[in-house]
């Protein structure tokens, strides 16, 4: 049984906040899953880095949740290990078929920038008026707002950026619509940051938790339970002093830290006092993300379906038909994908032609913000 309230639905607060013309005081939203399929639960995915090589994370999944057999992707031509493919989630109907081929937290305000305009879309003039950005970094670094009317608006991230060089620049080249999530501890994270800012994409810091599998390593200064609160504060810290222009951030792994409400308040604490946006990458049904974020009115979202559980060009066609078909219901969606070969190549395919199948793919600031305005 999903326990989860439908989401969507704005709180007195938020209408008032809207109202008031600015998002600077944290409009939380909540991503609306529906009825198409069950909360998705699945492992995050790791890409190896030197000194550093993450297995598979297996998260407990909901009721009703059928599972196929695991398809592995071949070896990536690369000298490092390949990435494993997680583990499949429930499939969605037939795919369209594609020809395969720490420093201290930022206190000093900053000046108010002018409000973003409105970008108008395929689908017709914008008729809702973007926020004024104010003091929120996640608006002041955000892409300006889309607002497709009533086609249904898509975001796609793509996260464990960074660790890879060829398919994080393959990532890069990707429409600068799709939201980029840089690992933490990637190295070289100034020169990817400036290189994604550069391409328009914007960025999410992939945060490190820790997995309900105690024998799978979430990577250098992750959040775990049991760490007191200065040492949480202290590694999140660490990861959002390493690079710069982001949005917000959205968990790797976390099956178990992001069950985990005391952590995962002290989290919100410093997402909020920053100004950011919360993506709950929702790795576990019973995750209190997004729940902790709304209560604290900080912005956030939840994934609705990850691309690439099956990494093969025919799991990733799959799942995109997943998403269009949520998009269509709810009018929005959210995807999570990683750089794999096959997701990397079907998406490069599938971008330019979203607009004929009558979806819009967007930064995933103006679907948070298509959620706030209801």
């Amino acid at each position: 049984m999903n326990r989860r309230p439908l989401a969507g639905l704005l709180t007195r607060r938020g209408l008032l906040a809207i109202a008031a013309g600015g998002f600077g005081s944290g409009v939380a939203t909540r991503q609306i899953l529906g009825t198409l399929m069950p909360p998705p639960v699945a492992p995050a995915m790791g890409i190896p880095m030197a000194g550093h090589v993450m297995p598979m994370e297996e998260e407990p999944l909901p009721h009703n949740v059928h599972l196929s057999a695991v398809q592995m992707e071949p070896p990536l031509p690369l000298p490092k290990p390949a990435p494993a493919a997680d583990a499949p989630m429930a499939r969605g109907p037939d795919p369209l078929i594609w020809a395969p081929s720490v420093p201290p937290p930022v206190t000093a305000a900053a000046p108010t920038p002018a409000p973003q305009p409105v970008v108008k879309s395929a689908a017709g003039p914008a008729s809702v008026p973007a926020a004024p950005i104010g003091q929120a970094a996640w608006l002041r670094n955000a892409r300006p707002f889309v607002d497709t009317g009533s086609t249904p608006a898509v975001a796609i991230v793509i996260d464990d950026l960074g660790l890879a060089a060829e398919y994080t620049r393959r990532t890069i080249a990707l429409d600068s619509a799709v939201t980029l999530a840089l690992m933490t501890y990637a190295s070289n994270l100034d020169d990817w940051s400036s290189a994604v800012r550069a391409a328009r994409h914007e960025i999410l810091v992939h945060v490190p938790m820790q997995p309900i599998n105690g024998k799978i390593d979430p990577g250098p200064n992750a959040l775990t339970v049991g760490l007191s609160d200065a040492e949480i504060l202290s590694r999140l810290r660490w990861g959002l002093g390493r690079l710069e222009g982001y949005i917000g951030i959205n968990n790797h792994m976390g099956s178990r830290f992001t069950q985990d409400r005391p952590g995962m308040t002290v989290v919100m604490g410093e997402v909020k006092q920053r100004g950011l946006l919360f993506l709950d990458s929702v790795t576990i049904g019973r995750t209190v993300g997004a729940a902790t974020a709304e209560a604290m009115h900080v912005p956030s979202a939840e994934r609705n379906v990850f691309l690439d559980d099956e990494a093969t060009v025919a799991g990733v066609a799959r799942q995109l038909a997943v998403v269009e078909q949520v998009a269509r219901k709810h009018g929005t969606a959210i995807a999570i994908g990683h750089p794999h070969p096959a997701t990397l190549e079907v998406l490069a395919q599938w971008l330019p032609r979203a607009e004929s199948h009558g979806i819009a793919v967007v930064p995933l600031t103006s679907v948070v913000r298509r959620q706030a305005m209801g």
